[in-house]
C-alpha cells in the first residue's frame, strides 16, 4: 500500500494468492487525511485486501499483526 494510503502515480503491484493484504497505517491526528479513496480503488482493483490499524481517525494507530 502507498504510505497510509496516499495519492499516487505508478503501477499498483500484483498480487499472489497468499499475499494479498495490504495494511494501511491510520490513526488519531491523521491531518493528511489518508487514506484516499482512488488509491484504495486502485489497489483493491488489481485484487488487494485492504486492512487498517484502526477503525477510524478518531482512535489510537493501533497495531496490526499478519498471520
Amino acid at each position: 500500500m502507498t504510505h497510509h494510503g496516499a495519492d499516487f502515480t505508478g503501477t499498483v503491484p500484483a498480487t499472489t494468492p497468499t499475499a494479498n493484504r495490504g495494511i494501511i497505517s491510520i490513526g488519531y491526528k491523521n491531518i493528511y487525511k489518508h487514506p484516499r479513496a482512488s488509491a484504495i480503488k486502485l489497489h483493491t482493483t488489481a485484487g488487494w485486501v485492504m486492512e487498517r490499524t484502526s477503525k477510524t481517525t478518531s482512535t489510537a494507530r493501533g497495531d496490526k499483526v499478519l498471520t
